[in-house]
């Protein structure tokens, strides 16, 4: 360090002295000042010129404006020129005081950088705690100010190294705007716009020659002035590294104090312990606990210390990579570059922590913090109730023996003395433990964001960045030297020591590992028959999803046994003491291998002819048996150029990466080109068959295909050009892009057979209910015929067919998949492609949210928008398509009635757009305190010319989540009696018995009486009144009566009938019969049968219902003649009663 500290210290010294050599230069170019002309005019004459002109009425009023806009310019470019005077003399006086300040600057470049204190360290504290304290606090002030200066001096430099060629092209400009004449006049001028022209134009001259000279200054002085600040950067890098330093040191002085102090108390709490041997036990136990809370304490102050190692690990981290991201702006600023500044970016990179090990250090930190904020909770209970008065004492005396002993008491209160002060301290020590540990969390929260920001901007440059030269003539040597390496003796040493030791180290694991392998190539034809079994049941009436799920398992065990005989071999070869040797590449690439071979095995028989593709999928047999020929075909090549490939990448040889690596690479794109052809081609394609036809894809075949097969190729001239690193990268996300869409697509397969299976299900169980209700209405319809009644209303039930399956649910789950693949591409090629982010560099407005901090101001841009679109289409699909998908997947399989599920059918709708609108305004800067108004402004609207609209909308909701009717209920609203056939979100449907459908709106049934026949049961009753002759046997009528009730079949006997005595009629004994029947439909037909069964057991019984009798008085008459008098008598009965005179 210090000889690099030297060669900078010269290499700045060298350039203070050219800049001093520059100064003399400088001095003798600049050119002499101006002298003032005599003719100029000053801003104060003009400014009297101005008030004068002002309070003139003799002059063209034309004329007076033209002049006064003449003379305020004039005004405003003298003081432009003002300005560039004093900065262009501040230049001038720079260039003066530079060589003394260089001479300065270089005396302290030549004193030794030797950061004082680091001898210190374990020197003991020789300060007081507290002004110890006092003075760190001053050194972390000093240290955050020094940091600031060397912010702002590092921008300046950076606006310094741009500013040369810009000071330049503004100069070319304002000499090119001085040669210019000045602006010309309207015709016939008046004198007044004369002198003010002239006024102005020697305004704008001298403004432009003020500026031309403080230009020419700057760019004389700026070699000085960059020098200067470059030096001064040095320096305040000292400082800060001296101050760093003493932090540090001063820190570890602290942190030493203090451990020695702790460890003193400990000494004296273990001599305590000692002092009360033989002594009482609660003393000792008492005393073994203040012992223990020193012994945290001691334990604690050590780890304080050791993480001063860790802060300033950090801190030389984070200068770290500040100089990497340096270094990397340095090399990007050089324009077109190579294949060597290529290898520099990628060895900043290489050089920079990986973002897993910060992220497992910062969680595990995370979980310290918790823990040491646990216990130091329970450590402050403890001490609130740790006390140390006489109460204390007298308790802990009564659990002793020997309490009247003279040393007790005096034992005790020392010991509960002690006990608080140990508690006391621990408090303390726990704080700064949390406090330390917070802190290393936030610079290491910071190392990770710097080196995640320089990543991303190496990585989205280095794509385009050719990492070797281009295939020449030793191409060739260089593979054959790479493959001689790899097979040396050397390497196979070093493989042969490697998997010795690994073997040595976990004997037990790879024995297990390598007896599963050989257990899963016995069982492989197991495995097969059960596929095969598995896929006969596939499409009968005991079809399930999980025979699916079961053929997945079996695949999967299908596809292991030759990945895992790969991925053994890999472990064995895993050397964590040389993580860069060639044998732990040699590793590397026999695990990728071995997964490449899983994926590819996996799909391979899935492709089987009793597979998932073709017996659970339907697809077409001929185009899977292809796709598993040419899945077998890609894997003899695609392994090996893995295996070539993971070797080059994982090595540190870059011979092996010209080599070896880009042989891979061009092995692999070759095959992937075949393999797309034989796949995808238009004409005989494994999944041209499998396609819809006239889709979009269909229609889009032929692009599709030649993208296909012309990107592994392009890829692999790419490679033979000299960016083999930028094709490694590409052809990588590609399959991981390809693979990722087929596990997507085989997960929609997958889902969409589930769906199917429980949509057939439902069809089977919905066809059942079908003919249960069709039987019952054949019944019901019979007994409706007897009784003289229309046939019964059959209300609408939902149905649940194939189709509603393939329209909603594919409709839903197409949409999913279509989000997943959105989002996996997303994923992989955000951070590669640059061009995807200026969607959020394009502002369309502003929003000001409320929150609990105040107004904040978030722009939205055209990304905000675009995804709002999306999410409003999305929003749309759902809610087209989920409720029906909640209704074949979920709603069947419970025992809900149709009103049920058409009420949990809408309200999901309804739930999804609200839930959809509020996320898509929210992301275009709609928040609910702006759209509150909106709404209230619409509510107010809708109230006076939606009234009616509005109120049958919100009935429409309070009947689905009430849910007074549902379809399929006999109400009676108003004189409408009928079932309920549908339930809409304006009105419902109502079927009368005369079969005609009658819509009443929703907010009738809110705000008017309605009669349910059938909301809460279906049992009703029924009354049959029946009159019998003064004279006849009231018991008997009543047991004939109950008799006749309790034949009926569809007379419930709980709640049992009963026939009343209601009263004394005008001509006959009132009886009430109440029957209770448990259906609607049976009622007619129920009060039919007991009306002729109550008449045919009254004849049999003798008993009499009377005619009902009339008297007629005749007011005025003297008397009734013979005719009259004999029609009288021969109209009466001889049993009526003789008649009443009144």
């Amino acid at each position: 360090m210090n000889a690099a500290s030297s060669l900078t210290g010269r290499l700045l010294r060298l350039c203070l002295g050219l800049a001093a050599v520059m100064i003399g230069a400088a001095a003798l170019a600049a050119p002499a000042a101006t002298a003032d002309s005599p003719t100029r005019i000053s801003a104060e004459d003009i400014r009297g010129r101005i008030e004068a002109l002002q309070t003139r009425t003799d002059v063209i009023a034309a004329d007076k404006q033209l002049a006064l806009e003449s003379l305020q310019l004039a005004l405003v470019r003298l003081q432009s020129a003002d300005a560039a005077r004093k900065q262009a003399s501040e230049f001038a006086e720079s260039l003066k005081l530079a060589p003394e300040r260089i001479a300065q600057l270089q005396a302290r470049l030549a004193e030794p950088h030797e950061p004082h204190a680091e001898n210190a360290q374990t020197a003991p504290l020789d300060i007081d705690p507290a002004e110890a304290q006092l003075r760190m606090a001053a050194l972390q002030i000093r240290l955050v100010s020094l940091r600031a200066q060397r912010r702002e001096l590092d921008e300046l430099l950076r606006a310094m190294s741009t500013r040369r060629i810009d000071a330049r092209s503004e100069l070319a400009d304002l000499r090119s705007q001085l040669e210019r004449g000045p602006d010309s006049l309207p015709l016939e001028p008046s004198q007044l716009l004369i002198d003010s022209s002239q006024i102005k134009d020697d305004a704008v001259r001298q403004d432009l020659s003020a500026r031309i000279e403080r230009n020419e200054q700057e760019i004389l002085s700026l070699p000085t002035r960059e020098a200067i600040a470059t030096a001064q950067l040095t320096m305040l890098g000292r400082e800060v590294d001296r101050t760093q330093t003493e932090i540090s040191s001063l820190g570890r002085r602290m942190d030493a104090r203090e451990q020695a102090d702790v460890h003193d108390k400990l000494d004296r709490a273990r001599q305590v312990v000692i002092e009360l041997e033989g002594k009482a036990e609660p003393l000792q136990a008492m005393a073994r606990e203040n012992e223990s809370l020193r012994q945290a304490m001691f334990g604690i102050a050590n780890e304080l210390r050791k993480l001063w190692s860790t802060k300033d690990r950090l801190y030389a981290q984070l200068e770290a990579v500040a100089g990497l991201r340096k270094n990397a702006e340095q090399i990007l600023a050089f324009g077109r570059i190579g294949e060597e500044y290529g290898r520099l970016l990628r060895d900043v990179g290489k050089k920079l922590p990986t973002e897993t090990g910060l992220d497992r250090r910062i969680e595990q930190r995370q979980s310290s913090i918790v823990d040491v904020r646990v216990e130091r909770f329970r450590s402050e209970q403890k001490l609130a109730t740790a006390a140390t008065g006489p109460a204390a004492v007298d308790q802990l005396l009564d659990q002793v023996a020997d309490a009247g002993a003279a040393d007790a008491r005096t034992f005790a209160q020392s010991l509960l003395k002690d006990r608080r002060d140990a508690l006391q301290d621990l408090n303390l020590i726990q704080g700064k433990q949390v406090e330390a540990l917070a802190e290393l969390n936030q610079l290491e929260t910071e190392l990770r964001e710097r080196t995640l920001q320089l990543r991303l901007m190496l990585d989205q440059r280095l794509l385009w960045l050719p990492s070797a030269l281009p295939v020449n003539h030793d191409w060739g040597r260089q593979i054959a030297d790479g493959l001689a390496k790899i097979f040396g003796q050397e390497n196979r040493t070093a493989m042969y020591s490697a998997v010795r030791t690994s073997w040595n180290a976990r004997p037990w694991w790879y024995l297990a590992a390598g007896s599963v392998v050989l257990i899963l190539f016995g069982l492989r034809k197991r495995l097969l028959a059960r596929l095969e079994h598995l896929a006969k049941a596939v499409g009968t009436r005991s079809d399930r999803f999980a025979l699916t799920l079961h053929a997945l398992l079996v695949t999967v065990l299908l596809a292991l046994p030759m990945p895992l005989a790969l991925v053994v071999p890999a472990q064995l070869l895993t050397d964590p003491a040389n993580p860069g040797s060639l044998s732990v590449a040699v590793g590397s690439g026999l695990f990728n291998g071995g997964i490449v071979l899983f994926v590819l095995g996996l799909f391979r028989n899935m492709c089987r002819h009793c597979g998932l593709f073709s017996s659970h999928f339907l697809w077409r047999r001929g185009a899977v048996r292809r796709l598993g020929f040419a899945l077998w075909r890609l894997s003899l090549v695609l392994v090996p150029a893995v295996w070539l490939g993971s070797v080059a990448l994982a090595s540190v040889d870059p011979m092996l990466g010209d080599g070896i690596g880009r042989l891979g690479l061009l092995m692999s794109s070759l095959a992937l080109a075949v393999f797309a052809y034989q796949v995808f081609r238009p004409h005989g394609g494994a999944m041209m068959e499998i396609l819809e036809r006239h889709g979009l894809l269909w229609r889009t075949r032929f692009v599709w295909f030649g993208v296909l097969v012309m990107t592994p190729l392009v890829l692999a001239g790419v490679a033979l050009a000299g960016y083999t690193v930028s094709a490694v990268e590409l052809q990588g996300r590609l399959i991981s892009s390809a693979l990722g869409i087929l596990f997507i697509l085989i997960a929609f397969e997958i889902a969409l057979r589930g769906v199917l299976v429980a949509g057939r299900r439902a069809a089977y169980r919905q066809s059942e209910l079908r003919h249960a209700r069709q039987r019952e209405f054949e019944r019901a319809g019979a007994a409706a015929d007897s009784a003289g009644e229309g046939s019964p209303v059959v209300h609408e039930e939902p149905e649940i067919d194939v189709v509603t399956v393939s329209q909603q649910t594919r409709g839903i789950l197409r949409a999913t998949a279509l989000v997943l693949v959105a989002m996996l591409l997303w994923k992989i090629w955000s951070g590669l492609i640059p061009a995807f982010g200026i969607f959020n560099d394009v502002v369309l407005w502003s929003s000001v949210a409320t929150t609990p901090a105040g107004q904040v101001v978030t722009a939205v841009t055209l990304g905000n928008l675009l995804l709002g679109v999306i999410l409003l289409g999305l929003t749309v699909i759902a809610a087209r398509n989920l409720p029906g998908f909640l209704e074949v997947v979920v709603l069947h399989r419970f025992d809900i009635d149709s009103g049920s599920r058409y009420a949990y059918t809408t309200i999901t709708r309804y739930l999804i757009l609200a839930v959809g609108l509020v996320f898509v305004f929210s992301h275009i800067g709609a928040d609910w305190s702006k759209l509150q108004w909106i709404v209230a402004a619409l509510g107010v609207g809708l109230g006076f010319g939606l009234q009616e609209i509005v109120a049958n909308f919100v009935s429409g909701i309070i009947i689905l989540f009430e849910r007074p009717v549902r379809v399929g209920d006999l109400i009676t609203i108003d004189d409408t009696v009928g079932t309920v056939s549908r339930i809409q979100i304006r009105a419902i449907t109502i079927t009368d018995a005369d079969n005609f459908e009658v819509l009443v709106p929703n907010k009738a049934f809110i705000t008017r009486s309605v009669k349910n026949w059938s909301l809460t049961s279906s049992v009703t009753r029924l009354v049959v009144k029946v009159g019998i002759g003064y004279g006849s046997d009231v018991a008997l009528a009543q047991k004939t009566m109950l008799d006749v009730a309790r034949a009926n079949e569809h007379v419930l006997e709980s709640p049992a009938p009963v026939v009343l005595f209601l009263g004394f009629g005008d001509s006959s004994l009132d009886l009430e019969l109440r029957v209770f029947v448990g259906r609607i439909e049976q009622r007619m037909s129920t009060l039919h049968d007991l009306h002729v069964a109550v008449l045919d057991a009254f004849d049999k019984a003798g008993i009499e219902i009377p005619f009902p009798r009339r008297d007629v008085h005749v007011q005025g008459a003297v008397g009734i003649g013979p005719l009259q008098q004999g029609h009288a008598e021969a109209s009466q009965s001889p049993q009526d009663p003789p008649p009443t005179t009144r």
